[in-house]
Parts: structure tokens; C-alpha cells; sequence
């Protein structure tokens, strides 16, 4: 079993903990090591920290596989996002081509397939309202339409740089989790006439900043403990139905890629994430939205399950 970092709460006003997601339950690092002698109880603050440095990747480890401590049963802990404020949340548009063709016709798909070559197109989410934890609600704004749901892959960037080449840049990627880029995608709280094409640009990302449209976890992974970024299987249940599927093998820019071209633009540092873009079977395509009752589940191989129900809001 790979290592599986959270973040978590033991109780209501208690502090949160770092710790590692096992069969038995959840180990707290700072207890284990605590327990275990080790002068490093203090760095394990949380998931960015840990896979940041890779001597704590080592620790962890080892702290895991010594069983210091009793774990803790997962039902009696509050997992939080394992990035639960990222200082830039990143996200790709059509970065697999199924889920171009799904939205297109085929020579419409075929020339943006091709127009993509040019470069990864890639949006922002606001993270201070996104970002949800495994098990929280995803919240249909009264102002939604058409609430969609985006199983994704997302890389956690562990070390800092600037202008990275795509040969250095899994140098700066910490570890990976699950994510479901959650969208409005007919959004309209304010009518803009006939605008020119540009500029509709704008409502779309307005579509991505919904509060609780970033569900993330349950877990981060090492990328130590990954054995290939671009071989591990991807879906999506909504209701214990399968309506996404597919390998991030197929997407069209790797990570490498994607990392090298952001930097390019801006410094990244220990924390942000970056999703790397959903396959076809999203709800527009087939007429199916998010529903208050409904149960979404993203599951990412050595990640695990990301599940969260959905509700209308009541505020």
C-alpha cells in the first residue's frame, strides 16, 4: 500500500494533524515520532510539509511500517483537503480528447486537438471557498443551471522554481491527489448582450469559482511512491454509477509539460496544485446534472476514493 498523507481533526476545536492513511486507520506522525525518539516531531505540520522534504517521505515511511502507535480509526477523525488552501489552484481545459470530442463535432474536435498543441489551456480557481474535504457537500449555488461534475488527476508542487524545463520538473512535483472540478456550466447571474467572442471567456471561468467546486483528497501520494504519473486509472460514480473512465496515460499534456509551461509564467511554490484536466462522460454531454441527494465519487488509483453528496443551498 502506498503512503497515503491527510490531514485531519481529532476533535471539533482541536488543532489539525498530520498523519498517514492506513488499513488499520489513521497513524498521527507527530505522536509516532514522538514516541519513537525522533527530533523531527515537529516538521510534520502537514501534507504540503511532508512532501516538500523528502527525508519526512523517508520518515513517514518508516514511523508507518514500525507501528509506534495505535492507529486511529478513520471513523473517528475529520479528514481535511490534503492542500486545504492552495496559494494557486490550477486547473486544464480539454486536456484529454475524449472529452473534446464529446463537446464537439469531429472536425471541430480534430482542429482544437490540434490548436492545443500550441499550449495547455489553463484557468485558475479561487481556493479560499473551492477547495472541499473528502465526505463535505458539494453546494448547488441558488444562482446554478447546470452543475457538473470533472473527475481529475492533480500534482501538488513540492519545490519551488522558476522557468523549469520539462526534463527538471517532476524534480518539483511533491506527491499527486484526486480532485473534481466541479462546473457550472451555464452560468448567467448577470445578462452581458452580445459581447464579442474574447470576451465570453470570462463567464466560463466564472462557472469554475463556485464555492465547494474543488473537492479534493481523500489523500496525497508521494510521488516517490508513484511508480508512472501517466499510467493510473481515473473514474467517476455519480451514484454509485459509472460515468467516467479512463487513464491519464491518455492526457494530452503530461505533467512535465504542464509543470515546465507554468513556470514560465509564474513562480511555483510548495502547495500550489495543478489539475490536469477531466475525460469524456461529463453530465453536459449525456444531459445529466447535479442534483440535491446525489453522491459523487472520484477514485484515483493509490489515491483512493474522493466522495462528497450534493445539496441545494439553504443559506
Amino acid at each position: 500500500m502506498p503512503l497515503r498523507l491527510v490531514n485531519f481533526l481529532l476533535g471539533p476545536d482541536g488543532p489539525p494533524h498530520c498523519g498517514a492513511w492506513t488499513e488499520a486507520g489513521i497513524v498521527d506522525l507527530t505522536f509516532a515520532a514522538r514516541l519513537s525518539g525522533q527530533p523531527i516531531e515537529g516538521r510534520f505540520r502537514d501534507v504540503v510539509a511532508v512532501l516538500s522534504d523528502p527525508e519526512l517521505v523517508a520518515a513517514a515511511r518508516e514511523l508507518v511500517e514500525a507501528e509506534v502507535v495505535e492507529p486511529v480509526p478513520r471513523e473517528a477523525v475529520r479528514l481535511l483537503a490534503p492542500v486545504p488552501r492552495p496559494g494557486k489552484l490550477f486547473a486544464l481545459a480539454g486536456n484529454f480528447l475524449s472529452h473534446i470530442q464529446e463537446g464537439s463535432e469531429g472536425s471541430l474536435a480534430a482542429s482544437m486537438q490540434q490548436e492545443w498543441r500550441g499550449g495547455p489551456r489553463v484557468f485558475m480557481k479561487p481556493s479560499e471557498d473551492c477547495v472541499i474535504a473528502d465526505g463535505e457537500p458539494i453546494i448547488i449555488a441558488k444562482t446554478a443551471t447546470f452543475l457538473d461534475y470533472e473527475a481529475e488527476m492533480a500534482v501538488i508542487i513540492g519545490k519551488s522554481g522558476r522557468y523549469i524545463s520539462p526534463e527538471k520538473a517532476l524534480e518539483h512535483v511533491g506527491g499527486i491527489t484526486a480532485l473534481n472540478d466541479v462546473s457550472e456550466r451555464r452560468l448567467s447571474v448577470w445578462d452581458r448582450g452580445e459581447y464579442r467572442e474574447k470576451y465570453k471567456w470570462f463567464d466560463w471561468l466564472n462557472g469554475k469559482w463556485t464555492d465547494t467546486s474543488a473537492p479534493m483528497g481523500p489523500c496525497a501520494v508521494p510521488l516517490s511512491e508513484v511508480p508512472d504519473l501517466h499510467n493510473l486509472n481515473l473514474r467517476l460514480e455519480l451514484n454509485g454509477q459509472v460515468r467516467q473512465e479512463a487513464n491519464t496515460g491518455e492526457m494530452i499534456f503530461k505533467v512535465p509539460e504542464v509543470v515546465s509551461y507554468l513556470s514560465n509564467i509564474v513562480t511555483l511554490r510548495p502547495g500550489d496544485v495543478i489539475s490536469m484536466g477531466t475525460p469524456a462522460g461529463v453530465g453536459m454531454a449525456r444531459g445529466i446534472r447535479l442534483q440535491e441527494g446525489d453522491v459523487v465519487t472520484v477514485e484515483l488509483d493509490l489515491v483512493g476514493r474522493l466522495t462528497n453528496p450534493v445539496r441545494a443551498d439553504r443559506d
